[in-house]
């Protein structure tokens, strides 16, 4: 996870570029473990397109996760 200063300094187009994305792929909500235990917020971009998923990961750090589409049967990229 990066620190409020570190994101001050990616690129204004960059941070443009990713807004752009989390406004068409992106989602966010409340996740929980389960019944009765701690809930916590969730945000992230999902897409079947593997490089913009890369350059999001390269400048927040954190995880990508594939899923297989059951329709489409593409492989799906999550941020």
């Amino acid at each position: 996870m990066k620190t409020i200063q570190q994101i001050e300094k990616i690129f204004y187009s960059d941070k443009m570029y990713i807004a752009a994305l989390f406004e068409g792929e992106g989602y966010a909500g409340i996740c929980s473990s389960g019944k009765g235990r701690m809930t916590r917020p969730v945000v992230g971009i999902g897409m079947t397109d593997k490089e913009p998923i890369i350059f999001v990961q390269k400048l927040f750090s954190g995880c990508i996760c594939r899923e297989k589409l059951v329709k489409s049967k593409k492989i799906m990229f999550r941020f």
